[in-house]
């Protein structure tokens, strides 16, 4: 009875474990590129890093592969595993970078932004009329402001990720272009039955960041 109970409390604790990685891991999206990074190191690495032996093993398996270290606390740290939301060192990166096949963080990002193959790109301007249905795109503003927008055509949007927002997953509103370094400019915004006429994201600053990621 006991073990039972034991192993019931194990499952539940290993649950919340990888609940709590997903959950600050989505602080890193204000750098959706060090999303794109973390998604590749797992795919070499060949699991999901959600538990402290997960975090063991990858560092030994950069070490092994590169003979350069990075620590456990330092990948539970970027991960979200612990509690942790500055931006992590560019050296940290370069060595992830070199694990997944580019020869530094900097590399990396020129080829998300420079291969338009990539499902993943970074842009100054987008104008809805250019999107396909279905395209999804990351805006962020100041100080800490993050939506992930999937566009459902005719120049409506809906919220899906939503951090530091007062608009929430689920809801819609109109948008014909997203500029980065402008205010973002919202019409027709719905909850439900609720409905209001404009919503200005980024009035200061405006925008910084902005992905459109394409299936």
């Amino acid at each position: 009875m006991e073990d039972d109970i034991l192993s019931v409390l194990v499952q539940y604790w290993n649950k919340l474990c990888l609940f709590a990685v997903k959950l600050n891991v989505s602080m890193h999206r204000a750098y959706p590129e060090i999303d794109e990074l973390l998604r590749q190191v797992a795919d070499r690495f060949g699991k999901e890093v959600s538990a402290t032996t997960d975090f063991e093993r990858l560092s030994e398996a950069v070490e092994k592969a590169l003979r350069e270290q990075v620590s456990v606390s330092t990948l539970k740290r970027l991960w979200g595993y612990v509690n942790d939301r500055h931006k992590p060192r560019v050296s940290t990166l370069d060595i992830l970078c070199r694990y997944v096949g580019f020869r530094s963080f900097a590399d990396f990002q020129a080829s998300l932004s420079s291969d338009r193959s990539s499902s993943f790109l970074s842009e100054r301007a987008v104008r809805s009329a250019d999107l396909p249905k279905r395209a999804t795109v990351e805006v962020g503003w100041l100080p800490n402001r993050y939506l992930l927008l999937e566009n459902l055509g005719g120049n409506r949007y809906a919220v899906r990720e939503a951090l530091h927002s007062k608009l929430q997953p689920g809801d819609t509103f109109t948008c014909h272009e997203f500029i980065l370094g402008h205010p973002l400019y919202l019409s027709e915004v719905r909850r439900g039955e609720l409905a209001a006429p404009l919503f200005i994201a980024g009035n200061k600053g405006g925008l910084t960041t902005l992905h459109v990621i394409c299936e």
